[in-house]
């Protein structure tokens, strides 16, 4: 069976329902990036001989 758009109750007007919530807000980023910054590591890589 073809899902026809508008046709299974999931348009946007209809599916008010289902719509992401915003839990958490977060204030200050420069703060959250901060403690969960990348962290580059340098790799050697070694011959087999």
């Amino acid at each position: 069976m073809r899902c026809v758009p508008g046709q299974n109750n999931n348009s946007p007007e209809k599916d008010t329902a289902q719509r992401h919530q915003q839990y958490i807000s977060v204030v200050h980023v420069r703060y959250f990036v901060a403690n969960y910054a990348l962290e580059f590591v340098t790799v050697e890589l070694l011959q087999k001989s």
